[in-house]
């Protein structure tokens, strides 16, 4: 093993990351912003302009929302999923004008049912997840945390629900995320995009989740948020 290479890896057992950022990117991170998911959707519709997609976590299909402008910009075909009512009427109200999408009121896990998923009394929330801790470590007051009885749905009958083949799969449910690509049988489906979060995954299921897409055929773009993955078409 070369020397660099372990000590990256050495690095990583740590936690450290080294940075290789031009210390105006630091300083200013909105300098270096930029949507990485709309270009990659953009290089797919020039040879794919059936493209279609799946977004599981879709709030209200405008904040912290990286998949909307493609959507409204290129037209998407699609089916989006948000489990809370409030948010889902939201979300219902932002693509009243985009007929080719289909929304469906639920969450996605490994079993179809019904959950309780946590959220902000009062109000739809971002951070609404499976998890009441995870709404703790946002710090949401224990007294102001509710609960809303969510139907579920397992990737098999979201993908049923799509039409059986999706060329994005966007995910973004608070904690979740590693379970739904657990769930994902991605060998087969093989999507052309991957992009899920992976700020609230442990170390291990981060390198898992990574590693199993890798494995696959995928190369991935991370941050510390998200990991966007694609099929690399020249290989």
């Amino acid at each position: 093993m070369k020397w660099r290479t372990f000590r990256n890896l050495m690095f990583h057992s740590l936690g450290i990351e080294r940075c290789y950022k031009p210390r105006i990117l630091i300083e200013r991170p909105n300098a270096g912003e930029c949507n990485q998911l709309e270009w990659a959707i953009a290089s797919h519709l020039i040879d794919n302009p059936e493209f279609r997609f799946i977004q599981i976590g879709a709030f209200d299909g405008r904040t912290c929302d990286a998949l909307h402008r493609a959507i409204t910009r290129f037209g998407l075909k699609g089916v989006l999923v948000e489990p809370q009512s409030s948010a889902f009427a939201r979300l219902s109200e932002t693509y009243r004008d985009q007929p080719q999408l289909k929304l469906i009121n639920a969450a996605v896990s490994t079993e179809s049912g019904v959950r309780s998923l946590y959220t902000v009394r009062g109000e739809s929330s971002l951070v609404a997840s499976f998890d009441r801790q995870h709404l703790l470590k946002h710090g949401i007051a224990p007294d102001r945390i509710d609960s809303e009885e969510v139907r579920c749905m397992t990737m098999e009958e979201l993908l049923d629900a799509a039409g059986g083949h999706v060329d994005l799969v966007q995910i973004d449910t608070e904690g979740h995320d590693f379970e739904i690509l657990q769930s994902m049988n991605v060998d087969q489906l093989k999507p052309q995009i991957i992009r899920y979060e992976q700020l609230h995954m442990t170390r291990r299921q981060r390198d898992t989740a990574a590693r199993r897409l890798a494995d696959l055929g995928y190369r991935l773009i991370t941050d510390k948020m998200d990991a966007l993955c694609y099929l690399d078409r020249a290989a």
